[in-house]
């Protein structure tokens, strides 16, 4: 199986139209499910998971659940870096969790999780079928991101403050898109090795606030972005890439 997880519900519509033999069910109590398959593959979305810990807890009951060979978190994120732009693709390259701290207790380095490290890494197996996907697509102009994950939503600049080094984010340079579910797909994904990745849109610089006008256009890139993620699935379903 296939799962896709998504933010908002609006990172939704797109897949569910294309689901076949589609039946929903409420998982958690709280979470509504779609399962089905797109070209013949059996796959699962969910959305409306806002925060680390509902992802997490999410990802870890469909893997314990069911046979998951691949989870693609899918919906926007926010741009951190300058040359980040709205409707920009991005794709996930590591993950870092900024809100772990742990330092003063159990020593590391902030945003470490001593049994997984301090970066998350999404499949360079998958990533090596998608990345040639996206290079053939409409969607000629995609980045390889380094994704700082958080329960909180950053809104300020002042709030990242602490955690920069030498004036960059956990010591980073280029390509930061900021979100608050991957890091808890990344941690239940890492934990089960199960492969993971994110492509995601860039609804907008962090400290700034979306303008009405342009939700239209985000919402039409999601959609394109859905086009590429049915055709890894179909490419999946035709292949054995992700054997072991």
């Amino acid at each position: 199986m296939i799962v896709l997880i998504g933010s908002s519900h609006d990172d939704r519509i797109f897949f569910e139209s294309l689901i076949t033999k589609r039946r929903k069910e409420r998982i958690l109590k709280h979470f509504d499910a779609s399962y089905g398959k797109i070209f013949g593959h059996d796959v699962c979305l969910v959305c409306d998971v806002y925060t680390n810990y509902r992802a997490q807890a999410v990802c870890q009951y469909l893997i314990e659940k069911y046979f998951v060979i691949l989870v693609i978190a899918v919906g926007t994120c926010r741009g951190f870096s300058p040359e980040r732009k709205r409707n920009d693709v991005v794709v996930s390259r590591t993950i870092l969790l900024s809100d772990v701290n742990q330092v003063p207790t159990l020593g590391g380095k902030w945003g470490e999780v001593r049994e997984i490290g301090k970066r998350l890494e999404s499949s360079q197996q998958v990533l090596s079928f998608l990345l040639p996907i996206l290079n053939r697509s409409f969607l000629s102009t995609h980045y390889e991101a380094d994704f700082v994950s958080s329960s909180h939503f950053y809104t300020k600049k002042e709030q990242l403050e602490p955690m920069r080094l030498h004036g960059r984010l956990f010591g980073l340079e280029r390509n930061i898109a900021l979100d608050s579910t991957l890091g808890g797909i990344g941690v239940a994904c890492s934990l089960y090795d199960v492969p993971f990745v994110a492509v995601k849109v860039v609804e907008g610089v962090y400290s700034e606030p979306i303008d009405v006008n342009d939700y239209a256009s985000i919402l039409q890139k999601e959609a394109e972005v859905g086009h590429v993620i049915v055709n890894v699935i179909s490419d999946i379903s035709q292949s054995y890439i992700l054997e072991e």
